[in-house]
């Protein structure tokens, strides 16, 4: 089952139950290491079983029954052999879903009346979010990307995917060869024909371009083209889509696995998400000035609660943020270690400015505008004591 926007709303809007909701987050290992995983995820259903005594008030008996299903899953050994870099599961009453994830995870254990998705965020924002496009003369494929994920789009309803689909005939390699001369392709045929040639590559590229202008003529998302070297100045001197990005990933990609060209992409785009988070911080600095930004905790879960959070910055490392909110009088409070009614103000933050439609940066510590603080956000307006 895949984990994608739609789930993360599913799980989001479960109704709170008389029974708690049981959120468990391990970091996992691709291959070679299932029994170290499994250990690891033995020992969070361990401490699960802690916190329900504890804090939930039932027999440790009953606390593994609950969570039987966790339990049941250190058997299955086909799943232990194919995971990711990292596992969540969560149990509730009539709830278990369990989803291996490649972002590592911070080791949790969180019980309480609604799940804890907020590690999950890195996998469905959209503040990175990019295509790919392969190129080349016998299978186009397009991809959509985020930072931690991509996804195959099937084109072949609104576009052709191959020149031989597109004109009725075949261009082969051993027909055309190129060299690059600076930003210009020049061509080398064996005998007369090779401007036919080039000219079967740019009616094929027209054609392509026409039918994914269908699907993206609203899109102003990134795109990334991969291919030989020849064939991309080809694709770009004839595309209308505006978002075209400068470098590209060289080479015949008509072998790589999604995996590898997400890889390839990445390090592309790096830069470009990197420079929205720089300006991001940039802004925030200038905003703490005149009240329309805070890196005080228990004023940005108010303003969170509000909706009134435009850009927040959290640390994806930090524990727990235990204490409680007020909301007769819109109050934060913290707890200095849990209590049975603690709440973890951190994620009501998170998960109310992403309600909101606000802008989530999920950093490290040091990559924070201010480090003492797990929280910083800007304001969309000031905000007066």
């Amino acid at each position: 089952m895949q984990f994608n926007e739609k789930k993360f709303q599913d799980l989001s809007n479960l109704p709170k139950a008389q029974t708690p909701f049981v959120s468990i987050y391990i970091s996992t290992n691709r291959a070679g290491q299932n029994q170290a995983d499994r250990i690891r995820f033995k020992n969070a259903l361990q401490e699960a079983v802690y916190e329900l005594t504890e804090q939930q008030d039932i027999t440790k008996k009953d606390a593994e029954k609950y969570l039987r299903p966790g339990f049941d899953l250190l058997d299955k050994e086909e799943f232990w052999m194919h995971l990711s870099d990292g596992l969540c599961v969560f149990i509730g009453q009539d709830v278990f879903e369990h989803y291996t994830l490649p972002i590592n995870f911070e080791e949790r254990v969180f019980v309480g009346d609604r799940l804890y998705l907020s590690p999950t965020l890195p996998i469905v924002n959209n503040d990175v979010r990019y295509f790919i496009l392969t190129l080349n003369q016998n299978d186009i494929r397009f991809f959509e990307a985020h930072r931690h994920s991509i996804y195959p789009v099937v084109i072949g309803d609104i576009a052709p995917t191959s020149i031989e689909e597109a004109l009725g005939k075949e261009v082969t390699e051993s027909q055309l060869h190129s060299h690059s001369g600076g930003n210009n392709a020049i061509y080398h045929g064996h005998g007369a024909g090779k401007e036919d040639k080039k000219q079967d590559i740019e009616a094929f590229f027209r054609r392509l371009d026409e039918g994914l202008l269908q699907m993206l003529h609203d899109e102003n998302a990134p795109l990334i083209l991969a291919g030989v070297d020849y064939l991309i100045p080809i694709y770009k001197s004839i595309s209308n889509y505006r978002n075209i990005v400068e470098p590209h990933i060289s080479g015949n990609t008509e072998s790589d696995d999604p995996v590898m060209l997400h890889e390839k992409s990445w390090a592309l785009m790096e830069p470009y998400y990197k420079e929205d988070i720089v300006c991001a911080k940039e802004k925030f600095e200038q905003d703490l000035h005149n009240n329309s930004a805070s890196f005080y905790f228990p004023s940005v879960v108010e303003a969170a609660v509000n909706g009134q959070v435009d850009t927040l910055f959290y640390d994806k490392n930090s524990s727990f943020k235990w204490g409680s909110f007020d909301e007769s009088t819109n109050k934060a409070t913290l707890h200095p270690e849990k209590q049975k009614d603690s709440i973890c103000l951190l994620d009501l933050a998170i998960r109310k400015t992403r309600e909101s439609g606000g802008t989530i940066y999920a950093l490290d510590q040091d990559e924070m505008p201010r480090t003492m603080s797990p929280v910083s956000a800007i304001y969309r307006y000031a905000i007066t004591a």
